[in-house]
């Protein structure tokens, strides 16, 4: 019995794709998954759009980010840079400019084309889609 419980707990691993999950450590090496041109958007419980963004991770770790601010008033662009990196299950990243600590987030790779993330310490959750040019962005 203990040999076919091995054998199907090898099938099983076998058999299935890594997705990530908002909960557990991440089991194999994702940041490659993470790296490229990426667009989002930010809306919030009443369904209002508040802001959209394009960010470019890099493999050194550095990340730019131009974000559209929806408001009243209009739209306003900003941009950031700074460092992102993965540490066990969470996503964390940094703009010295405009903070003294990295947010951090859970995330889930829901395909190689999205990653949804989760803040671990405030309600927001967003997914960002893979793009493979600026074509693709309809704000800018």
């Amino acid at each position: 019995m203990p040999l076919f419980l091995i054998c199907v707990s090898i099938l099983q691993a076998g058999c299935g794709a890594y997705h990530g999950t908002f909960e557990g450590d991440v089991s194999e090496d994702v940041r490659p998954m993470f790296v490229g041109t990426w667009k989002g958007e930010h809306v919030d419980h009443e369904g209002n759009l508040l802001r959209t963004w394009i960010q470019r991770r890099s493999e050194d770790g550095t990340y730019a980010i131009t974000f559209v601010h929806y408001t009243e008033k209009g739209m306003r662009r900003s941009g950031q840079t700074g460092k992102w990196w993965i540490d066990g299950d969470r996503f964390f990243e940094i703009a010295r400019s405009v903070m003294e600590q990295p947010d951090v987030y859970q995330f889930e790779i829901v395909n190689e084309n999205q990653i949804r993330f989760k803040s671990i310490v405030r309600d927001y959750e967003f997914v960002d889609r893979k793009i493979q040019s600026l074509q693709d962005v309809t704000f800018i």
